[in-house]
């Protein structure tokens, strides 16, 4: 399965909606047998920027779990390859500890 960030113009910077898509497609491909590899990859120079300040700040976390918890959650569960292929600047998110 190719996943693709294609926000070029904001550096593929992520919001809460997008969080949610790629937990879904996380979870989904977790149950297709015939979906061995993910391959994920930003459009334009960029992997990623990380959050979208403007779409988290008009969409503070709130109560219950937040967009990118979900998106954690579905990594944790997520036991095929994931392959990143990179260009240009990538920033790591790791979750607190």
């Amino acid at each position: 399965m190719r996943v693709m960030f294609n926000r070029p113009a904001k550096k593929n910077a992520m919001t809460s909606s997008m969080y949610l898509m790629l937990a879904d497609l996380l979870n989904k491909a977790l149950q297709d047998d015939g979906i061995r590899v993910v391959l994920w990859h930003g459009a334009g120079d960029s992997f990623c920027a990380g959050n979208d300040i403007e779409d988290f700040l008009k969409n503070p976390p709130g109560p219950g779990q937040s967009p990118q918890a979900t998106l954690m959650a579905a990594f944790l569960n997520f036991d095929k390859p994931i392959v990143q292929r990179c260009m240009g600047r990538l920033l790591e998110v790791e979750p607190p500890c």
